[in-house]
């Protein structure tokens, strides 16, 4: 699917029927939920090499892999040797085990130092392509996760209203009291990030280890 038509459907549920209104808070909130996405549940599975040159332990990982959580890089393959390393645990001042590691984040270290020529295979879990534009695909996208983004779009958008609402001072009433044109607009944007964790929360997240 492309972004031109999702976010038409979007648009439908916050008022904005052919995704102009809002079309610049919409496009960044769907580019933040494929990030957080690809974060706490499914991400682009991908592969990356690096070559060893004898001396060399540490790799930066790929611009596009996510910042955080176990699954960043999740096996290492040792393709001359046909063999997967081993994850081992980074303690400062104690002695290295032979395997793999993150530290720092957006860093690969390997024990011993790859040999020189070497090839290893490195699988790891990347974030979806940015939304550019209205030709943008939705590249590897779960078909039921196209409703989370729909969902967490929406949400984040009726909010970034309810804001501009205010800070624009559109409304003259107390702002702890709250303006009775703003509370519905933020019980659907509540209802609409709720609606997208239970959504995520009913499907499990994939297993990447290909060691076992």
């Amino acid at each position: 699917m492309l972004w031109g038509t999702l976010k038409i459907q979007i648009g439908r549920k916050i008022n904005d029927e052919k995704g102009t209104k809002y079309a610049v808070s919409m496009k960044d909130n769907a580019n933040d939920a494929l990030r957080l996405f690809a974060s706490i549940h499914t991400g682009v599975a991908s592969t990356f090499e690096i070559t060893g040159d004898g001396e060399t332990t540490r790799f930066p990982l790929p611009s596009n892999a996510i910042d955080s959580g176990e699954n960043r890089v999740y096996a290492v393959y040792d393709t001359a040797n046909d063999q997967w390393l081993t994850e081992i645990t980074f303690l400062p001042g104690k002695s290295l085990q032979v395997g793999y590691y993150i530290w720092p984040q957006g860093m690969l270290n390997v024990n011993p130092a790859v040999d020189s020529g070497a090839v290893y295979t490195c699988y790891y879990v990347a974030y979806y392509n940015e939304i550019i534009d209205d030709n943008s695909e939705f590249t590897y996208l779960p078909q039921w996760a196209l409703e989370a983004v729909k969902l967490y779009t929406a949400g984040r958008t009726l909010e970034d209203v309810v804001s501009q609402m205010t800070l624009l001072g559109q409304f003259r009433t107390k702002v702890d009291s709250g303006n009775p044109e703003q509370q519905p607009i933020q019980r659907q944007a509540e209802k609409y990030i709720q609606q997208f964790w239970d959504l995520i929360n009913s499907h499990r997240a994939p297993q990447y280890d290909l060691t076992t």
